[in-house]
């Protein structure tokens, strides 16, 4: 059955589809101008037209009417012609905001007009008729140039009288026509959007959604009763950074604990860069580097303030060093901001100096006044990471684990994959790619263009120690660390067609020494999964750590209690031994002979 359903406003075809198991009404008659109330009804698109789908027959409230009811349009001329007027949503009630009142007596500080609109939390796919009142906290705009062409982009931050938050996108004549009309930190009624799922690598609100703006969306400027918050964060702890395994956009808080003095990087294209490090730490009792870069390094008059609390809104995860934290350009810093995490902060951080033991467990390699986590720190021959690691992943298979080990090179693949060309701008270092057509390198995460793109390592090095090898990838950060010359010389060595020096760049590395911080996690290759290994710290060789090292194996060895079990195979051992005229087991292990071979956990 097929009918044209009217609101009196838009009209839509609906479609009855009934399946085997639906129980079946022929006997019910529908008249012209009827009022029916359908229940489920299914939105599709088919051939550019939308459509409703019911499986259950409309329930009939009113038999018929003289009549039709306003001048209804088709629903898909109005979304192609963006005809919509303002509407009013039912009024949304807060519970959260009653509970408060009638337990505590706490005053709602909405305002009774803000009922009229859609709160942000609510929002979704299937929301259509919404009109949300926000106050924007962050505005961006930026263009971008790919294969297909170019455009500009701007995004909004948006907050509603509920605290929630949600991003807004405007595209190309969009952004031209709202440009000039939004200002940071005013407040807007806002309607006419599509509201989609958002992509969580480009925005760090806890928000599953987001509103695409076209020419047709309508947005006013409204008078600021104050109602709506400035700012809102969704701090994640230094403990839950040290758990996530992607890289992402969080918001975090933390006070100074250490600064580095501000040092220059020279980039490829000839330009000088300023960075500086900091040391933040939180209640968790961890650590993790800051990295700010440019004029933000002298952002923080340190020597009047030397451990601030800093709340950064959009900061990016890293995995430089361990794990760190990158300021971008979309970052927002507030010093020592006027909320509730900020005095909880500082009575931590007042508290834990005045501890005689006051040392914090450092995610990043090099923080000072930190630590390495006891995993972290643990020696280990290759043989033992076998079990260490199928222990540590039975728990968590999702998670990294580290472990110290200390080897040699035994060889480094010297393929054209070795080398690879980088953005050059250093917060990113992402692979690019070459656009002949307009003879530009493409960075996809910077959706940016660049004359220029930087040489970078991806070494895969074969590192053994006595007992076992493992593969191993030196990255952009570690692999300089054990190559004697920097990948532009290599690159300028495979252009003029060196073979033999770029060979021996290479073949110069085996067999040197290092202790390396080796960071292992499980992954999927053509259908299965496999460990694998990278170097997240490179250190020099010590030989008296490692004899140290060693003895203290050997006296855990010797002190190991054997069982009666283990008693009666060690005599089998030595019979057989002595029958082969090798003087009993304590000279067994030193001239193993045929058919013997030593145990596997000796050390």
């Amino acid at each position: 059955m097929r009918f044209k359903l009217s609101d009196g406003f838009s009209s839509i075809t609906v479609v009855l589809c009934k399946s085997d198991s639906t129980p079946t009404n022929d006997n019910t008659e529908y008249k012209k101008f009827g009022i029916v109330k359908i229940i489920r009804p299914r939105l599709l698109k088919v051939n550019k037209t939308n459509i409703l789908t019911i499986q259950v027959n409309p329930e009939i409230i009113y038999g018929f009417s003289y009549n039709k009811i306003g001048t209804p349009i088709d629903y898909t001329e109005r979304i192609l012609t963006g005809n919509f007027p303002e509407t009013v949503p039912t009024p949304y009630i807060d519970k959260d905001d009653i509970k408060a009142h009638i337990k505590g007596g706490i005053k709602c500080k909405r305002s009774l007009k803000d009922d009229c609109y859609t709160p942000i939390k609510v929002l979704n796919t299937y929301t259509h008729d919404w009109k949300i009142k926000v106050r924007v906290i962050k505005k961006n705009k930026r263009s971008w140039t790919n294969m297909k062409g170019s455009g500009v982009v701007m995004t909004l931050d948006l907050i509603d009288s509920a605290s929630s938050q949600i991003q807004a996108s405007f595209f190309n004549d969009a952004v031209l026509k709202f440009d000039n009309v939004i200002q940071e930190n005013c407040v807007y009624t806002m309607t006419n959007g599509t509201v989609r799922p958002a992509n969580k690598r480009f925005t760090s609100i806890d928000n599953n959604f987001c509103i695409n703006f076209e020419i047709h969306g309508k947005i006013e400027k409204v008078e600021d009763e104050g109602v709506i918050a400035d700012q809102a964060f969704d701090f994640k702890t230094a403990k839950q950074i040290a758990d996530m395994e992607d890289i992402k956009t969080i918001d975090f808080i933390g006070v100074v604990h250490h600064v580095t003095p501000i040092v220059t990087i020279n980039t490829k294209n000839g330009e000088r860069k300023e960075k500086r490090t900091i040391s933040m730490a939180d209640d968790s009792g961890m650590s993790i580097n800051l990295s700010i870069w440019g004029d933000q390094t002298t952002m923080i008059d340190f020597e009047q303030n030397p451990h601030p609390v800093i709340a950064i809104k959009g900061v990016k995860i890293s995995l430089y060093g361990g794990k760190s934290l990158n300021l971008i350009r979309e970052s927002t810093v507030s010093i020592d901001p006027q909320i509730k995490e900020t005095e909880r902060l500082k009575e931590w951080y007042k508290t834990f100096i005045e501890k005689e033991s006051n040392q914090l467990v450092g995610l990043s390699f090099d923080s000072p006044g930190s630590s390495l986590d006891q995993a972290q720190a643990t020696e280990r021959l290759l043989i033992e990471s076998d079990e260490f690691l199928h222990e540590q992943f039975s728990k968590a298979p999702d998670k990294c684990c580290y472990f110290c080990v200390n080897g040699y090179i035994n060889n480094i693949k010297s393929d054209e994959k070795c080398i690879y060309m980088a953005c050059p701008d250093e917060t990113c270092s992402k692979k690019v790619y070459y656009q002949h057509d307009i003879q530009r390198y493409r960075c996809d995460t910077c959706n940016l263009d660049y004359e220029e793109a930087k040489p970078k390592f991806m070494l895969m090095v074969r590192f053994s120690d006595f007992t076992n090898t493992c593969y191993t990838f030196f990255y952009k950060d570690t692999a300089p660390l054990i190559m004697d010359c920097t990948p532009d010389v290599l690159k300028e060595f495979k252009n003029q067609g060196d073979n033999q020096s770029y060979s021996d760049a290479f073949t110069r590395q085996q067999y040197k020494k290092y202790k390396l911080l080796m960071r292992a996690r499980i992954a999927t290759y053509a259908g299965g999964t496999k460990v694998t290994y990278s170097a997240a710290k490179v250190m020099d060789y010590n030989f008296k750590n490692e004899n140290h090292s060693l003895l203290e194996r050997l006296a855990l060895y010797d002190k190991k209690q054997t069982t009666p079990e283990q008693d009666m195979m060690m005599y089998n051992m030595e019979q057989e031994a002595n029958f082969y005229g090798n003087g009993g087991i304590n000279n067994f292990f030193g001239n193993t002979p045929t058919g013997f071979s030593r145990p596997n956990n000796m050390f």
